[in-house]
């Protein structure tokens, strides 16, 4: 880790350098001109790398711990952390005969947990410190009411319940965004008041990556279930009749995991790095930077139906037969406010999709959508919804179909697809502040969903997931 000063970073006094030892071969390098090839890098006067003068490589710095030991004689990073985890359960049970024939009975069960991850708990970039850390809490319970009623060759049996677990996850140790942050960003939500993870690719002495993520904190998800059975036991002579039914509603409440700060990433394999990402990161050389839009949350549900008979027949005092039928009815998995979108083959019309920019002479990034009458949601429909055009810049015919089954299974058929969020992304290579780029990659995952309050984004800026929803659609 290069020894830290107010503007500028000495390179010559750390490990760091265009070669890809740990010990520095060549002194490290600049490019002559904004686009030019390695071979015209030029080594930096000194080793000195100057921090770029907008305060964003200065605020990005604190997610880099400071070194605290040596290795081989140059400054590292040691850390062991030791986190507190807690866990505690109450349970409560009431059992009342309220007449000879009737019985009630209460149960509660109630566990509750709270734990300190050491990095940002299930993030999206990397990351190898433990400076930033998750605060994990979660809570489960349980509840039972059983009414029984007793007669002599009659039992009759009803239970409702309710069941659920949620999870908190909040970030601990975040260094503040600095007001001003003068980044630039892709979209207009201030960053979720955070500062973009960071990702630092090509370079052996960090091991060929470091990255520190920031979260999509703070995030919950609830997963509430109701159920309820009624129960019928009956005796009749040798047979002993058992007939019901179980119900089922289901629930999953959950957020996206969406880095409103975004992930900025510095790889020595970009036509503007130094030959060495971390002095990118202080000169602001961006290889890529991704955005998310917002943050959303689903309300995906289901129901189950199980009606059930069985007859356990004594035959005699050596053999019982035992004989049902139990049939599981299950309803459509579906997102309750219809921001549920899939991939539907039958609606994928041939020759309506976007040129593709294969070797990126037209657009500057392989694999790219060329921009122009192409439908970048081709063969995507709306699950139970009517679909419509999406105004998305660069495609006027950018749109997606309807679906009258909200599961998008014809039959309204159980759907077990996970869902995803429905994107475009743009790529950009640039040095902050941002400039405007035209190039589209995409990236449409077999089963997607929307979010909830996106209306109407112009995607005038590079690299970003655009996350669709219905309301934004136009029929």
């Amino acid at each position: 880790m290069a020894p830290r000063k107010e503007s500028l970073l000495d390179f010559a006094k750390c490990s760091f350098g265009c070669g890809a030892d740990w010990r520095l071969q060549r002194p490290l390098c600049r490019k002559s001109g904004r686009l030019s090839p390695s071979s015209q890098r030029q080594p930096l006067p000194g080793n000195i790398v100057p921090i770029e003068s907008s305060g964003v490589a200065s605020a990005l710095l604190p997610l880099i711990p400071a070194p605290n030991t040596t290795q081989a004689g140059f400054p590292a990073v040691s850390q062991i952390v030791s986190t507190p985890t807690t866990w505690r359960e109450e349970l409560v049970r009431i059992d009342h005969n309220l007449t000879d024939n009737y019985r009630l009975t209460f149960r509660y069960i109630h566990d509750s947990w709270s734990t300190i991850v050491p990095n940002p708990l299930w993030g999206i970039g990397t990351s190898n410190f433990q400076d930033i850390q998750t605060n994990f809490v979660g809570r489960a319970q349980a509840s039972c009411a059983l009414d029984r009623q007793h007669y002599p060759t009659l039992v009759n049996e009803f239970v409702a319940s309710y069941t659920a677990d949620h999870i908190f996850l909040t970030a601990l140790n975040n260094p503040p965004l600095p007001s001003g942050f003068a980044m630039g960003s892709i979209f207009a939500n201030s960053f979720g008041g955070k500062l973009p993870a960071i990702q630092l690719n090509g370079n052996t002495a960090y091991g060929s990556s470091l990255g520190q993520d920031t979260g999509y904190f703070p995030w919950n998800n609830a997963n509430p279930v109701y159920t309820y059975r009624d129960n019928l036991t009956k005796t009749v002579g040798t047979h002993t009749l058992v007939m019901g039914v179980y119900f089922a509603a289901a629930q999953k409440n959950e957020q996206n995991t969406a880095n409103l700060q975004g992930l900025l990433t510095f790889d020595t394999s970009g036509s503007l790095s130094t030959g060495n990402s971390f002095a990118d990161l202080l000169q602001g050389n961006i290889f890529q930077y991704q955005q998310w839009n917002l943050e959303a949350k689903y309300y995906n549900r289901y129901k189950i139906v199980e009606p059930y008979f069985q007859d356990d027949w004594r035959a005699n005092k050596r053999l019982t037969l035992n004989l049902g039928l139990r049939l599981s009815l299950f309803g459509t998995y579906r997102e309750r406010f219809k921001h549920a979108f899939n991939l539907e083959p039958t609606a994928f019309a041939a020759g309506a999709s976007p040129t593709i920019d294969v070797d990126g002479s037209a657009t500057g990034f392989a694999g790219a959508f060329v921009p122009g009458s192409g439908n970048p949601f081709n063969g995507i429909i709306q699950c139970g919804g009517k679909g419509g055009t999406f105004p998305v810049d660069g495609f006027p015919n950018a749109g997606v179909g309807g679906s009258s089954n909200p599961g998008c299974l014809k039959g309204h058929l159980f759907n077990p697809a996970r869902a995803s969020d429905l994107h475009l992304t743009r790529r950009v290579t640039a040095r902050w502040p941002f400039e405007a780029a035209t190039a589209f990659s995409s990236s449409i995952p077999t089963a997607t969903r929307g979010t909830r309050s996106l209306l109407r984004v112009r995607l005038l800026l590079p690299l970003t997931h655009l996350s669709l929803k219905s309301p934004a659609i136009r029929t």
